[in-house]
């Protein structure tokens, strides 16, 4: 499956959970009116028999009443439903608040600890290779089993966190292949359905809490005991409850086995195809096999959480065993990525103190096995080879090679500007100085503009960078941004609203935009969006192309003209672009001119397309790609706008490289 299957799949199985939802919120509603009515029949029956006993009648015990019924459901929905929307409301930060509920510490970007530093590395290779910021990673410092797992809505406010274990006990192709799987649930949309099951099986599994709760307040504090009334029946109740919340815990455990299952298999494929090293991904489950711990997760969110994870997050499988396990057997998963494995499973120890990191590396990882990977540096106005009919398939879809690129390329970027994207206070920096036009005059005009509305400090930290990043590669620009989101992310609110107001003020002192400029806007846009607290989630509204084949010509437009600059040229790129999408009978539309192609115009149809569906984004990329390329080749700015437009629609473009074919 390509990208856009992957998410119409994502899209179908939540079809399939709500449907097994309704099922088992259907069983609960039966199983507490059974309740209900052995327990009205055994009190209400005993009083009637007793007012009427004189008579000697016979009052029969009677299983339908339709008004306990209808009180039973509305109770149960508005408690399972209540429930689920304010567990689903309590995680709407995004992963960071997933990954700090399951017991997360935050890892610094700068971080100088051995095995943190050679986990960020391997994370910021994968989110360059990817097209995607680079995530905050989290350590959970006191599970000592191997497992990992990424949580969020989508890539821009994503988490990855794993556990002590997998920090310590695993080399560096062991951890990839674990990151890798992971960043597969990150670009195939599996993060935003483990969000909704977590709050969905909340709400089951709040019937068994209160159920819980009822015994305890009539046991310790009910009015039996100061002669206020009979506690016993709301015991009954309550331990019926909690009898039926165990009930909610199988179900829910088959609703995540049916969600889970098949697409741990798919992760796992994901990874070797990522990495081309099926050993890494392999020597990780054999290690969960032969350690102790296994992958065993002690949170008490484990069981709400555990089908997220890399691993079974539980100690043992629940009523059936291991066939409502949320996770393929160990074995079944190696076979499918090593064919020639034995079955075996050495034993393994974490020995504390020693890690694999501190074994294999110390400090920043070296590159030089990637750098011979990387194609020869291109001027910025280079042009390169580029298949428009291939860039579809890239989507999610990164390879090995755009690994090797991806480490490459964080290698040649100089140490001032890397250590600059891991703070914070250097990233904002960074970001003005990346702004800083060469022309003399004009960025003079910039920096006054920033000096009147910045900290003295960030300007000056601005021009000390700004040597650096005039002699940056083009190709490094904006995965240099990527690199500085898990940075910015630290930003407050009010600091990540200046930071965008300053870096339009940048953009409009010079009296004119460029295509690197809007690209690397829409790229802090959307890395601040978690900041500044904008929904990440998105509900589609548009199913066909009809519906925005306007906001198709603006952004066929602005393309067209950034790549063409005689009128003649860009009309041309423009018709090719359109003749890929399927637009009504009658006049066709035509290129807008240059001066109709704002900022604010683009920014309005993005937005528009960014809650279109899977099917019609994929028609839009195939557009923009057949308008930028109309003549075979790209330049490399041309290529950098395209996947920006992309991402901001929540499609990831990897780097294009010549050398790496869609799969």
């Amino acid at each position: 499956m390509n990208f856009f299957e992957h998410q119409e799949h994502a899209r179908r199985r939540t079809t399939t959970l709500v449907v097994l939802f309704g099922l088992a919120v259907v069983l609960i509603v039966a199983a507490i009116y059974f309740v209900a009515m052995a327990v009205w029949n055994f009190y209400a029956v005993n009083q009637v028999q007793r007012q009427i006993a004189q008579h000697s009648a016979d009052v029969q015990p009677t299983w339908w009443n339709l008004d306990v019924l209808l009180v039973v459901l509305a109770a149960t929905l508005v408690i399972v439903g209540s429930a689920s929307l304010m567990k689903i409301s309590s995680l709407s930060a995004g992963g960071c608040q997933v990954a700090a509920w399951l017991g997360g510490r935050v890892v610094h970007p700068d971080t100088q600890n051995a095995a943190e530093r050679r986990l960020m590395n391997v994370v910021e290779e994968m989110s360059i290779a990817a097209g995607v910021p680079v995530p905050q990673v989290f350590v959970m410092d006191f599970e000592q089993g191997i497992n990992a797992f990424a949580a969020g809505y989508s890539p821009d406010d994503a988490a990855v966190a794993v556990t002590s274990g997998c920090l310590h006990g695993l080399t560096r192709d062991e951890l990839q292949g674990v990151i890798a799987h992971e960043f597969s649930h990150i670009l195939n949309g599996d993060m935003r359905l483990n969000i909704r099951l977590i709050g969905i099986l909340y709400g089951i599994l709040v019937i068994g809490m209160l159920g819980f709760g009822m015994v305890r307040a009539a046991a310790y504090g009910g009015g039996g005991r100061r002669g206020k009334g009979n506690p016993v029946p709301i015991i009954v109740i309550g331990l019926a409850l909690a009898v039926i919340g165990y009930i909610g815990v199988f179900f829910g455990r088959l609703i995540k086995c049916a969600v889970s299952r098949q697409r741990e298999f798919l992760a796992d494929a994901s990874a070797v195809q990522f990495t081309r090293n099926p050993g890494g991904i392999a020597g990780a489950l054999r290690k969960i096999g032969g350690l102790t711990a296994g992958s065993r997760i002690e949170s008490p969110a484990a069981e709400e959480a555990s089908h997220m994870f890399f691993g079974n997050a539980l100690r043992g499988g629940l009523f059936f065993g291991s066939l409502l396990s949320t996770h393929p057997p160990l074995e079944e998963r190696i076979r499918r990525v090593d064919p020639t494995f034995d079955g075996e499973f050495p034993r393994f120890v974490i020995q504390p103190g020693v890690s694999a990191a501190d074994r294999i590396e110390t400090g920043a990882i070296s590159f030089e096995a990637g750098a011979a990977a990387l194609p020869a540096a291109r001027p910025a106005a280079a042009r390169f080879t580029l298949n428009p009919d291939h860039v579809v398939g890239y989507v999610g879809a990164p390879t090995d090679a755009h690994l090797s690129h991806g480490a490459a390329l964080i290698a040649d970027i100089p140490d001032t500007l890397r250590s600059a994207a891991r703070e914070p206070f250097g990233a904002v920096a960074l970001i003005y100085a990346l702004l800083l036009d060469r022309d003399d005059e004009a960025r003079q005009a910039q920096l006054a503009a920033l000096t009147a509305h910045a900290d003295a400090s960030l300007v000056a930290e601005a021009r000390r960078l700004v040597a650096a990043t005039s002699a940056l590669d083009a190709r490094a620009r904006l995965p240099l941004v990527d690199m500085a989101a898990a940075a910015m992310r630290e930003l407050t609110k009010e600091q990540a609203e200046e930071l965008i107001a300053n870096v339009r003020r940048l953009i409009e002192a010079d009296r004119r935009v460029t295509m690197f400029e809007f690209a690397l806007r829409t790229t802090i846009q959307r890395h601040m969006g978690p900041v500044l607290g904008r929904p990440a989630r998105r509900t589609i509204q548009f199913y066909s192309t009809t519906g925005v084949i306007p906001d198709c010509v603006v952004l066929l437009s602005a393309l067209a003209h950034a790549g063409q600059p005689v009128v003649d040229d860009a009309a041309r790129a423009f018709a090719a672009g359109m003749s890929r999408l399927r637009t009504s009978r009658g006049t066709p539309p035509t290129l807008l001119p240059r001066s109709a192609c704002t900022f604010e115009a683009m920014e309005r149809s993005l937005d528009r397309l960014a809650v279109a569906a899977p099917a019609v984004q994929k028609h839009v990329i195939d557009a923009c790609a057949h308008c930028v390329a109309v003549d075979g080749a790209v330049t490399v700015l041309e290529a950098e706008l395209l996947r920006a437009m992309a991402h901001t629609m929540g499609c990831p473009l990897p780097p294009f490289l010549e050398s790496a074919a869609p799969s």
